[in-house]
């Protein structure tokens, strides 16, 4: 009956332990997580608003954003599905430890002292039974408060005192010494009196009876260090798939704010793609309105292309023709210019003529002049000479007065 006990009270006390530390570990795990995604969130905010403050430089969006945006969500893929294999890995993990702490520990017992146990149990009285089963419940009820108060403690992410909640290898080695000390006190103290009782008054030798209750302690602290050091190596191997487990969401959650940050900057370059081709749509339609602008240019030019040509054609002719009379003022010129020279050479003549012939009449005139004087000299002789004649004059004063007048003369 108090192997029964003990039993079912060691069951009953590995369960609250394994549930208590999976719920603390669920609850350690919930906060931390539920931290890490609160900052998470202020950094995206805190990146996002900078990010968001600085305007965008350049409105290229390059293949190799493109690429790394797809690399990272196929990382993030990846740590998710580690995640989950792990995830899986640590569940079936304690998992196992659960059923490790739940396997009956007269399992492992020798069969002699099963054989013991039993003729102790068929030997023993039904008072003896039953005063020892009240014991084993009160014990129990013990252990399970005890056990039952450890979740509501490891929920709270502090204690009264302001620390932070044990880990979960420390509550389990806890649990484990006041579950060994209290198997003990049972097997040594209360249980042992009641078996001891019983068997004083069922008339059995204390001797036999104490031999009996040491040896049973004796297997019974063999089974619980060897337990413990399952425990113990479990909640280690537990412990580092917590720590990778962190890790791994750790790296999730950098890869997801990454993404994140990739996400916006993506959403930031698309609208910067949408306004560039927003602005390559105006330009296209500014250089097809500049395309009809310089078309009509186009026409307008080649009309006045022809109409230049035009007008070059009559300023060709019209400069031949300036030539050609160019020419012939040149010709005009060079004909007056000779008839000048022959006008002028003629005049020269005429002048020289016309000195020659006023130098004649010049001399004509004295010549006329002198003879005029010669025919008065001859009228006056004459007039003398018939005066003389008619004065009877003498031949000699006539000639006297010839010579005194051509003297004068």
């Amino acid at each position: 009956m108090l192997a029964k006990g003990n039993r079912a009270e060691r069951t009953r006390t590995s369960s609250t332990v394994s549930l208590s530390h999976h719920g603390s570990e669920e609850e350690l795990e919930l906060s931390d997580n539920d931290d890490e995604l609160f900052e998470d969130q202020s950094k995206v905010k805190k990146t996002g608003r900078a990010s968001g403050s600085q305007s965008p430089t350049s409105f290229t969006l390059s293949k190799e954003l493109l690429s790394r945006e797809k690399e990272l969500l196929r990382i993030n893929k990846e740590l998710e599905r580690t995640a989950r294999d792990k995830l899986r890995a640590t569940e079936s993990a304690v998992k196992g430890t659960r059923e490790i702490l739940e396997k009956p520990i007269s399992a492992s017992l020798p069969n002699d002292f099963d054989g013991d146990g039993a003729n102790e149990e068929s030997t023993t009285p039904a008072s003896s039974r039953a005063h020892q089963k009240e014991r084993v419940t009160a014990v129990r009820g013990k252990t399970n408060r005890g056990a039952s108060q450890t979740p509501h403690i490891a929920s709270g992410k502090r204690t009264l005192d302001g620390k932070p909640p044990p880990r979960p290898t420390e509550r389990i080695q806890s649990q484990g010494h006041e579950k060994v000390e209290s198997m003990h006190a049972l097997a040594t103290g209360s249980g042992a009196q009641t078996v001891a009782d019983g068997m004083q008054e069922d008339h059995v030798g204390t001797e036999a009876s104490t031999r009996f209750l040491k040896a049973k302690v004796q297997v019974l602290q063999k089974e619980l260090e060897k337990a413990l050091a399952e425990g113990h190596a479990k909640a280690k191997a537990l412990a580092s798939m917590e720590d990778n487990l962190k890790r791994s969401e750790d790296e999730r959650m950098k890869s997801a704010t990454q993404v994140q940050a990739l996400q916006t900057h993506v959403a930031k370059e698309k609208t910067a793609t949408d306004e560039l081709k927003r602005r390559c749509e105006m330009a296209e339609n500014e250089a097809r309105s500049a395309k009809k602008e310089l078309e009509t240019v186009m026409k307008e030019r080649k009309q006045s292309r022809g109409e230049s040509a035009a007008k070059d054609t009559r300023l060709y002719r019209a400069s031949e023709e300036i030539e050609k009379y160019k020419a012939l003022a040149a010709k005009a010129s060079s004909e007056a210019k000779v008839q000048l020279d022959v006008a002028r050479v003629g005049t020269e003549k005429l002048l020289a003529d016309v000195k020659r012939l006023e130098k004649q009449r010049a001399e004509l005139l004295q010549a006329f002049r002198k003879q005029g004087k010669l025919v008065d000299v001859l009228q006056k002789q004459k007039a003398h000479l018939e005066a003389a004649k008619l004065m009877g004059f003498v031949e000699e004063e006539f000639v006297k007065a010839l010579e005194g007048g051509v003297k004068a003369v």
